[in-house]
């Protein structure tokens, strides 16, 4: 299930990258716009879904924080390297972030209630 929802993320990430068409530092390196930065945008849909998920089964204890705040961190630093090393704004990469999150968060919620609802 969580395949359609990624393929609802990139169909937005598309959309959104023509919309704000902003372009990249680099503008060589590739031809579509910067913004938002669809790595940063994949991985936090993923991320997010993946600790919601561990959350749900896991519940809210210091194995499944560590693991959720472990995934962020490692997933954020990546996001600021890409900043450092000047191939993205740091606007690109916290708006990848939070659309990603958001789409994330709008797929398990619908996850959680349409699919977990039939087979029960």
């Amino acid at each position: 299930m969580d395949g359609d929802g990624f393929d609802c993320e990139c169909v937005a990430l598309v959309v959104l990258k023509r919309v704000l068409n902003q372009v990249r530092l680099v503008a060589g390196l590739m031809s579509d716009p910067g913004m938002p930065y669809s790595h940063t945008q994949s991985i936090f849909f993923t991320v997010v879904f993946t600790i919601a998920s561990i959350l749900e089964w896991q519940g809210i204890n210091e194995f499944s924080v560590s693991i959720s705040v472990l995934a962020l961190a490692f997933r954020s630093y990546f996001s600021w390297f890409r900043v450092s090393q000047q191939l993205h704004t740091i606007n690109q990469i916290i708006v990848g972030a939070v659309v990603g999150s958001i789409f994330s968060i709008l797929w398990y919620i619908s996850c959680d209630a349409v699919v977990l609802e039939a087979f029960n």
